[in-house]
């Protein structure tokens, strides 16, 4: 094939999926890898990844290298495909998740992934979770199957992050979106015992997170159980408890702003 077509053919596929293709795509419409290395070197192409390209002509994205990454996993399929997977795909993850999010201070490498099935990569800057995701956990995020909030902040628990590092990313994604954070208490239930909470405390978690985050925590708390779904499903003695909880942490929240305001004067 010649290098017009060629680079036709080439264009038919990575005009849906950033600019992108993968030697494995090439060859099913007959561009060889000699044909690919002969293009990158003549400067129409750009080696982003072992076996991943971008068109030299495509604008470049700053999430580039996790598209490249995404795309490197399954490479004989078309990115549309795989989107329309869903839960039952490759799904960006953990620290990733964060930073496509743009929530905290997590570097997006190494990269990590989650997939109901069992995988693994060669590449030592990706790693894979097993684990079945709900349809509300998963979310398009720079056209990417990623994890939402609220289960990226849970996954952040589970992987051990430093907690100080996930209130951040608590914090900042109360301060740029709206959180569900009944559905975030819910997450944090099961991990609540293994750091330091007592059993299915999500609340207690939930409210330890938001200070960490530097946020009005009895505001937060307060939105949580206002909730009609929430109440519905809490007993009159635990509902007691929770406004305990939230004017605990009201009155924590007073003291601070008059400590503040005592050092500013």
């Amino acid at each position: 094939m010649n290098t017009p077509d060629a680079l036709r053919a080439l264009a038919a596929i990575s005009s849906g999926q950033w600019g992108m293709v993968t030697t494995a795509q090439a060859r099913s419409i007959h561009v060889s890898r000699v044909q690919m290395a002969r293009l990158t070197d003549d400067g129409h192409l750009e080696r982003l990844a072992h076996g991943v390209y971008r068109d030299a002509g495509s604008p470049p994205h700053e999430f580039d290298d996790i598209r490249a990454a995404w795309l490197s996993l399954e490479p004989n399929r078309l990115a549309e495909d795989r989107i329309r997977d869903g839960v039952d795909g490759i799904v960006v993850s953990g620290n990733t998740a964060a930073a496509l999010h743009g929530i905290g201070d997590f570097l997006p490498t190494p990269y990590v992934f989650t997939s109901s099935g069992r995988r693994q990569s060669q590449r030592p800057d990706i790693r894979f979770k097993q684990k079945n995701l709900a349809i509300d956990d998963v979310t398009l995020v720079v056209g990417i199957p990623t994890t939402g909030v609220e289960r990226t902040i849970a996954d952040l628990v589970r992987d051990k992050e430093d907690l100080s590092l996930v209130g951040d990313v608590v914090g900042d994604a109360l301060r740029s979106r709206t959180l569900q954070l009944d559905y975030l208490v819910a997450l944090l239930g099961p991990l609540s015992a293994r750091n330091g909470f007592a059993k299915d405390d999500g609340l207690g978690f939930l409210r330890k997170l938001l200070e960490l985050g530097h946020v009005d925590v009895a505001s937060q708390l307060q939105r949580v159980v206002s909730n009609p779904a929430w109440q519905s499903a809490t007993s009159e003695t635990d509902m007691q408890s929770l406004q305990e909880l939230v004017k605990d942490a009201s009155s924590l929240h007073t003291l601070a702003t008059l400590s503040q305001a005592q050092h500013a004067g």
